[in-house]
Formats: C-alpha cells, structure tokens, sequence
C-alpha cells in the first residue's frame, strides 16, 4: 500500500471502531470481485485480481470443474503439443519421455482444485493413444490427494485408437474413478506411465452429471483477496487488444477510491470509459507501468497494513491506460478487506 492510501483509510474510519476491533477479534472474508460498466464496458479481462499460487480452479453452478492440462504443464518430459486437432483449448500434453511402469511420481503434473459439496465425484481424463496396439502406449499413473499411486488406463480395443475421448478406467476396478469427497481443496496428481500418452484435460463432476464434455470452458481460478498482512496482486492488460493501444508506449495508472455511488452503474465519459470510482471522495494514484503489449498484464501489488480497524471496509480500483492523446478506462475491482 501506498502512504497515501494508508492515510486515506485511517482518515474514513472513526477511532471508535479502531478500538472496537482491536478488543473484539473480527471474522470478515476478504472479498475481491470485477465491475464492469453497464453503458460502456472495458475492454474484456482489462482488470482482475491475480491468480492464487499455484493454480487452484473453482466448481460451476454443477458442483463441475474443467481443467485444461496445458494449464499445468508442460513439466518435464510432457511437453505440450497442437498436431492433432479435436482437442480443448490451446493444445494438449504428450509424454515424449520413455515408459514408467514402475515407477510413478515422475514430473507429475498436479491439478489443484476447492469442493463445495460433499458427494460422489467422477474423475474423467480426456486423452488419446494413437498406437495400432490398443493395448500400448494407453495409460498413465493418477492419484488423489496424496494416496496410492493407481494406474489409469484407456483401452476399449481398436475402436479406441487415435479418438479422443473420456474412457480412461482404473485398472484395478474396470471402473471410472469415483470419491467420496468433502468440500475444500483437492489435488489430483498425474504422473507419466505410458510413451507418447495423450492427456488434454481433467474433469472432476458430481456423480448425478456424470457426462464430461468437449465444448465447457475451464473452470474459473481461485483469485487472491485483500486479507490484513499480505500482499495482494492485481493485473492491468488488454488481453485481446480491444483498444489497440501500443506495446511499450502505453502507461497503466490505477487509481483506488472508495466505491462509485452509482449503484451497478458507472458516469460515462465518451469514448473515455465508465468511471466506477468515487471521485469526491479521495482519489488515490496506486503506481504506474508501461504495458509490455496483448497479453502481458502489468502487475502491482501492495501489501495490506496489519491495522484490525480495516477489516471490512469497501474500496474499489480502477486502471487507466493511457498513450499521447487517448485514453481508457479498464474494469473495476470491488475490495472487501478481510482478515481471512
């Protein structure tokens, strides 16, 4: 945090409730979410918070989560591959290594992910094996949250050969992978057993879906929060050159203030943009970057002051970019400084 944006939230707060909290342990979770504008929207995934490390991903309104293994990867000898079309996403990963068949644990790829209901879950691996043998080069080591090793392998005879598809089974049972599953956070591990196995994505679903499918989108990542005494990242970028704005000649400024008074909606300026900030009430200038160009967020972080007073409290972030004679407003982010 800036010195100013300190004093700005010391200023807003009575020393009452200061006190109050420092007696009485608070319990708010930190909450970070994007606003967009409702006249005139920015340009798409212009501001959000950072990705929690390392990667954790979030259940759809099913309970479902979709990860793409080139999320994770490539590691190692995996390495990640576009050759072959019908797969999800970006591309897919191919072990280029030599056979494991004894020995897992090997540049495993790990694949964290938070429940929110306790049920029976499927574990469902897209993947390929184009060998003739049906038999060869179809399987790969998977374990849950630290267990035992098992091998998962796709082998449903000649019709099963150079198909995508989601029948990889646990040998031991001839079964798809099921768990009873608590909600929090999970991981699934993959390590390589099989050359030239095929894996483009993992999906975990409520048993009553059952169905994985090629067309859902990966599941959203778990994001960082504004929580007392850490640091927290937001990424400022133009992720598909929405406004076309130059690589290295464009300026990135956020500024923070306390929330826009203008219920879900915004005041527009233009071509400018919807301004989601309070501009009367104490505007606050977070740094500045040059945006290294599509792609390339420009990254800040600040740390939030170990001050108990805090927690609670509302702000929002606003970015501008900015080059020689234009400039843009980006999304908003709406803070809820919390202590967990």
């Amino acid at each position: 945090m800036t010195p100013e944006f300190d004093t700005m939230i010391k200023k807003s707060l009575p020393l009452v409730l200061s006190l109050l909290s420092l007696a009485v342990p608070a319990q708010v979770r930190a909450l970070s979410s994007v606003r967009t504008g409702c006249t005139l929207p920015a340009a798409p995934r212009s501001l959000q918070p950072a990705p929690v490390e390392p990667l954790r991903f979030l259940p759809d309104a099913r309970g479902v989560v979709n990860i793409e293994t080139e999320s994770i990867g490539p590691r190692g000898s995996w390495v990640l591959e576009s050759d072959i079309e019908g797969y999800r996403g970006t591309g897919y990963l191919r072990w280029a290594g030599h056979n494991l068949f004894d020995k897992p644990a090997v540049d495993q790829l790990s694949f964290r992910f938070t429940l929110d209901v306790a049920t029976t879950y499927l574990i469902r691996l897209r993947n390929r094996h184009d060998h003739p043998d049906p038999t060869a080069e179809n399987d790969c080591w998977i374990r849950l949250d630290g267990g035992a090793w098992l091998k998962l392998v796709d082998s449903w005879g000649s019709e099963g050969v150079a198909k995508w598809s989601f029948n990889a089974y646990l040998h031991s049972t001839g079964a798809f992978a099921e768990y009873d599953l608590e909600p929090g956070e999970h991981v699934i591990d993959i390590s390589p057993r099989s050359a030239n196995f095929k894996i483009d994505s993992l999906h975990v679903l409520p048993r009553s879906v059952w169905f994985a499918n090629e067309t859902d989108p990966e599941s959203e990542r778990e994001r960082q929060r504004p929580i007392l005494g850490r640091p927290f990242t937001f990424l400022v970028d133009d992720p598909e050159d929405h406004w076309g704005f130059p690589a290295f000649g464009t300026m990135v400024v956020p500024v923070l203030s306390r929330p826009g008074a203008y219920a879900t909606c915004g005041s527009v300026f233009g071509l400018v943009g919807e301004l989601l900030l309070d501009p009367y009430g104490g505007l606050v200038v977070l740094g500045s970057r040059t945006w290294a160009g599509q792609g390339n967020p420009s990254v800040f972080t600040n740390t939030i002051p170990v001050e108990p007073g805090y927690v609670g409290e509302s702000f929002t972030v606003q970015a501008v970019f900015s080059d020689p004679g234009r400039i843009r407003l980006t999304d908003g982010l709406d803070l809820v400084i919390g202590d967990h």
